[in-house]
């Protein structure tokens, strides 16, 4: 192949009969890689069910930043229902990686009830991520009167979870 590389004529570089015996070759051997590498998602999205929604391009992408949560943050409106961005703590003497808050699709802001600290692998910290569903319930508590309203309005059911997850 690196022959092939050096010879500008393309006929001359194509009339070689190895050349079939390689590339069917290479062409094998990428197979192999790509059911591996499938494989591999695949054990990943068993882990975090909410990879199941993603391309293998965006999981590909957010497994190879595991490490640099700013970065994965674009992938953030794919795996959570209107949750598009991370408010992430700028403060001295404070690392970079320590989430406080979230935005919804709309921009609107929702605190954390405690901080969260994303560093380590993405699965263990998006598992990890139940300070998500414990701020939803205590916004549910806080006695905001419109929520309040919404709540009596709204069979048991459709935020009885909220309680018993936080």
């Amino acid at each position: 192949m690196f022959k092939s590389c050096k010879t500008k004529n393309i006929f001359a570089a194509t009339n070689n009969p190895d050349v079939l015996l390689v590339l069917e070759d290479l062409q094998r051997r990428l197979a192999v890689c790509e059911k591996a590498l499938v494989k591999y998602l695949e054990t990943k999205r068993m882990a975090f069910p909410w990879f199941y929604f993603l391309s293998f391009a965006d999981l590909l992408d957010i497994l190879s930043k595991g490490r640099q949560p700013r970065q994965v943050t674009c992938h953030l409106g794919k795996l959570f229902d209107s949750m598009t961005d991370l408010k992430f703590s700028d403060k001295e003497g404070e690392k970079a990686t320590v989430a406080e808050g979230m935005f919804s699709r709309d921009r609107e802001f929702v605190p954390f009830y405690s901080q969260c600290d994303c560093v380590g692998p993405v699965k263990p910290t998006f598992k990890s991520n139940r300070h998500l569903i414990k701020s939803n319930s205590e916004v549910i508590k806080s006695g905001n009167p419109y929520l309040l309203s919404v709540k009596k309005a709204l069979p048991k059911e459709a935020y009885a979870h909220c309680a018993t997850s936080a």
